[in-house]
């Protein structure tokens, strides 16, 4: 009997659980809710209309909008009988849905289109988190060619309080009260495209204190889609993704093969950066990353610093061969302005090189003290102001909207000249980069090539290309063909590398090295608005090496094709020593992120003029490469959180192009004056990276729990810095204690573990 009663009262409760665990549908008073134990739906049933969404958890309510045509859960727009048109939901005659694992809704019944076209769409709550898969299906469209799908969007997520906005925007950026600053304008558009600017599938809004709003994709190939966000004066935001279809009348159906994710979380861009990371982590750009299988380039791997200057070799290699002899460590460069036409609007001939028949011969001998060189060579640009655009019939093989037009854009603002997109779904686009790669790696020696705008894709709409028209997949496919290409070009493979601008998950299969110029974004944007963040490193530090930034203390070169009337007199002189601590924050924010250091305009004098700030690089760079397991091996780790005081600094908004035509090019804003990431060994030890830029010694003091960083309740802390790695402290019984003054501009790593 008891046996019985104990099967049946734990019967009772698995079937309790499958309820709590299962969604659960009902309709009343023209409401659809649809929920399960993290988060309950509200849709209209007349409409399909998301009308609330809430966290169970908190009982917090993160969306609350009514039935209105600018609410409706798609916008589709299509191409039908020559015209352009737009269809929302409110454009349905028929609305319908169904009931079962998932939430099924359907509209139909589009006056001027197909009788068997409409829109389905799924949505699924996940069983283990807050978080719902959303599905979009066009059906019936044969005769009409989608342009753009957008599903789901989201018109009105509530205001949640002190919030953050994050978006991967390449390295990463944060934006503090995202409404009250994007105020300012009726409406503000923060569209970025995936693959491209946007270097992952999400965007967040959260109050780091109480609960956040994801938005995102499980995309696994690479599709072509932009993720939007929109705020406006009345201070209400919102999200939309968009879907690019194959662009042809000839399909009966468009369904992406991939789901949005909409979802609730508690805690800040880090542990958004771990929601993702713990599905990015496991797609096969992870598993297939060069610095994961071990094929990155040696002599990338095992740069200690960078050297970006511009021109003849005797203002690039000569500085650098000079500083490595300084360090004692590897250095390469990264080099601009070798070429022999004008920056930004000569591209892609290069050749031959500025320095003519002397190249080579720099090029070897300083390959002979072990520096390396990473030469300019834009991988989707050129010039249609070139003659080479004419003769060469380039303009066959450049990118076309759906208009049907060209692309350019004008970065040069001194000669005015564009430049034009190419498509790299060619084979002529490819093969043309490919002979090159070819020309720079084994007739000129170079080290590597350095593809600017790599992380970038397009969407092409020309039917004579040898890619679907439109949207689609491709541009990344293409992407490995160019990859196999150019690394075949090379005499020996294993000895070139190829390192790209900006950061993306879908290139980490790819690509050596990344540039990731955002450490420096007060340097090309000023001290307003987003700030930058190790974003990208937080997810795929360990799967890909970044480095790079604008961090100089001289004013920007002038390239000397340029025309000679808007030359500036200061070219390459001095910044004035009130900029010194911008070169600091640089330095001290690559470090502690775990990137490359790098120093631009390099010049030998700057060691005795600026003194304290090359000891300071000098520093960090030997801390660095004592702690490379931590810093180029290492995973993010949610950071501590420490007591640093801020200061006031001024900052130069100047660079080759940006504060050239500005009245204002100096800023003063208040920044840390110390910084600080935290970083997991393969070995389970933990480091946590410092850098100290004021004029005065910083208190650390640590109170953990071994428990919450995974490591044994015993064991052993050490200090890493230019000597090495030396003990100066255990722990026992779990509680890790250390009170230790981290020194006037220094930079160490306080490692922690067993071992």
């Amino acid at each position: 009997m008891k046996r019985k009663i104990a099967s049946t009262i734990f019967g009772l409760a698995g079937f309790l659980l499958f309820l709590l665990c299962s969604p659960q549908c009902s309709f009343a008073q023209g409401l659809l809710n649809f929920q399960n134990k993290h988060l309950r739906m509200q849709f209209d049933s007349k409409t399909g209309t998301l009308l609330n969404l809430q966290d169970l958890k908190t009982a917090q309510t993160i969306i609350q909008q009514t039935a209105t045509k600018e609410t409706s859960l798609f916008e589709i727009e299509l191409v039908a009988d020559g015209k352009k048109q737009l269809f929302t939901a409110a454009d349905a005659g028929s609305f319908s849905f169904q009931e079962g694992k998932s939430l099924q809704l359907v509209w139909s019944g589009f006056n001027g289109l197909p009788t068997a076209f409409k829109v389905v769409a799924h949505v699924q709550l996940e069983q283990d988190r807050p978080f719902s898969q959303w599905r979009i299906a066009v059906e019936g469209t044969q005769g009409v060619s989608l342009a753009k799908v957008v599903f789901p969007r989201i018109q009105q997520v509530q205001d949640l309080g002190q919030e953050e906005l994050v978006i991967p925007e390449w390295m990463g950026s944060l934006t503090r009260d995202p409404r009250g600053y994007y105020a300012v304008n009726p409406k503000t558009t923060l569209s970025l495209n995936y693959p491209d600017h946007l270097a992952m599938q999400f965007m967040a809004l959260y109050n780091p204190n109480k609960i956040g709003f994801y938005f995102a994709s499980n995309d696994t190939q690479s599709y072509a889609k932009r993720f939007v966000a929109t705020f406006n004066q009345q201070k209400q935001a919102g999200f939309e993704l968009v879907h690019f279809p194959e662009y042809v009348s000839t399909n009966s159906r468009y369904a992406p093969n991939y789901a949005s994710i909409i979802g609730t979380f508690e805690g800040d861009w880090q542990d958004v950066a771990a929601i993702y990371g713990e599905w990015g982590r496991k797609q096969h750009w992870a598993k297939e990353s060069r610095l994961s299988t071990g094929k990155v380039t040696p002599w990338i791997k095992n740069t200690a610093a960078w050297v970006w200057n511009r021109g003849r070799a005797t203002n690039v290699l000569d500085p650098a061969m000079e500083l490595k002899d300084q360090l004692k460590l590897p250095v390469s460069v990264l080099w601009h302005w070798w070429h022999g036409g004008s920056y930004d609007d000569s591209f892609p001939d290069y050749f031959p090189p500025r320095d003519g028949a002397a190249f080579t011969p720099a090029i070897d001998r300083a390959k002979q003290q072990d520096v390396h060189a990473l030469v300019y060579m834009n991988q989707l640009k050129w010039g249609d102001s070139q003659p080479s655009w004419q003769n060469e019939k380039a303009y066959l093989w450049a990118t076309k909207n759906i208009e049907g037009k060209h692309k350019s854009h004008m970065y040069n603002i001194f000669t005015k000249k564009s430049l034009t997109y190419m498509c790299l779904a060619t084979d002529f686009w490819k093969n043309k980069y490919a002979a090159l790669v070819d020309s720079a790696i084994n007739k000129y020696h170079v080290s590597g090539i350095y593809m600017d705008q790599t992380c970038l894709s397009r969407v092409c709409y020309d039917p004579t290309h040898n890619h679907p028209v439109g949207g689609g997949k491709y541009w990344l496919e293409h992407v490995k063909q160019r990859d196999q290409l150019n690394r075949a070009q090379p005499k020996d493979p294993k000895a070139a590398a190829f390192a790209g601008e900006g950061a993306g998950e879908a290139w980490l299969p790819y690509i050596d090295a990344f540039l990731t110029l955002g450490v420096s974004k007060e340097r090309y944007a000023g001290v307003k608005g987003p700030e930058t963040i190790p974003l990208f490193q937080a997810v795929y530090h360990e799967y890909g090496i970044t480095f790079g930034n604008y961090s100089s203390l001289l004013t920007p070169p002038y390239d000397e094709k340029w025309p000679k009337e808007f030359a500036p007199d200061n070219a390459e002189t001095l910044l004035d020593a009130g900029f010194n601590g911008q070169f600091l924050i640089e330095q001290a924010r690559s470090f502690v992120w775990g990137m490359q250091p790098m120093i631009a305009n390099y010049q030998p004098y700057l060691q005795e003029k600026r003194k304290p700030e090359m000891d300071f690089f000098r520093k960090i760079t030997a801390v660095r490469q004592q702690g490379l397991k931590f810093l180029l091996e290492g995973q993010y780790v949610k950071n501590i959180k420490l007591d640093v005081p801020r200061a006031d600094y001024n900052m130069s908004k100047l660079s080759i192009y940006a504060g050239q035509n500005e009245k204002v090019t100096t800023f003063n804003n208040q920044y840390p004056t110390l910084y600080h990431a935290l970083w997991r060994a393969k070995d389970g030890n933990i480091g946590l990276a410092i850098s100290n830029i004021q004029d005065q010694a910083y208190p650390l003091k640590l109170n953990l729990l071994s428990k919450d960083y995974q490591l044994a309740k015993q064991g052993k802390i050490y200090r890493i810095d230019q000597q090495g790695r030396h003990q100066i402290g255990s722990y026992q019984q779990g509680k890790i204690s250390l009170q230790l003054d981290i020194s006037e501009y220094d930079a160490c790593i306080i490692e922690i573990g067993m071992y």
